[in-house]
């Protein structure tokens, strides 16, 4: 533990575990495992050492628990412990209901990223309730010069970018729009597109508390 090579050593032999219980890797994703057994489905995903299940049946879970933990009668599972119904992974809410309808939302997360990069947002009570119109989003370009350059040396443009797409990707597909826009100035960035990346952090400030829906439905 602690060496170049041991997140890569975990993950090989994580994935090995896997396999043996009859698991079969994602050739979409790495990080996701599924089965079909005669207890039903499980799909497992991984991210490190976090590691959620979902599962089609309780006897499907014990199943997959029994194998998967080390325990008196399984010495050679993993020193893992199971944590209840997911509430929490990865800086995303999750809340579910005996319906199978599900929600996530990324509301304590956006305000880390507001108390980070907008450390006066509370004070002065600034919000957008929409994004920055997007004809604003359309003139935005590259630093025209080497001042402007200089002051976004200063600014923590990339961070900001980064933090956004995480949420635009999981929880809020209603940024990638400006999302796209935003990424295309990365390597330049001006002013204003620090200030509309800014309008858009506050935008999300403002509806932090929508959710994405899924209502269990398999069609």
């Amino acid at each position: 533990y602690g060496t170049k090579q041991a997140s890569r050593l975990w993950q090989l032999h994580l994935r090995q575990k896997l396999k043996d219980m009859g698991f079969t890797n994602s050739i979409h994703d790495p990080c996701l495992f599924s089965l079909h057994n005669e207890h039903g489905t499980c799909l497992v995903g991984v991210y490190v050492d976090d590691i959620i299940v979902a599962h089609s049946s309780d006897a499907m879970l014990a199943w997959f628990t029994a194998g998967f933990v080390q325990s008196e009668s399984n010495p050679d599972g993993l020193r893992a412990k199971h944590l209840g119904p997911l509430h929490w992974f990865l800086g995303i809410a999750v809340d579910q209901d005996g319906d199978c309808n599900v929600s996530v939302n990324q509301s304590q997360y956006i305000e880390k990223m507001l108390d980070k990069f907008i450390p006066s947002h509370k004070v002065n009570g600034i919000h957008h309730s929409t994004p920055c119109h997007i004809d604003t989003f359309q003139k935005l370009c590259a630093a025209t010069d080497d001042t402007q350059r200089e002051k976004m040396d200063k600014l923590p443009y990339l961070q900001l970018i980064g933090s956004l797409l995480y949420v635009s990707c999981m929880t809020r597909p209603d940024i990638n729009y400006h999302m796209s826009i935003l990424c295309k100035y990365m390597q330049d960035p001006s002013p204003e597109c620090y200030d509309a990346a800014i309008g858009l952090l506050l935008y999300l400030g403002h509806t932090k508390h929508q959710r994405l829906h899924y209502d269990g439905s398999t069609t």
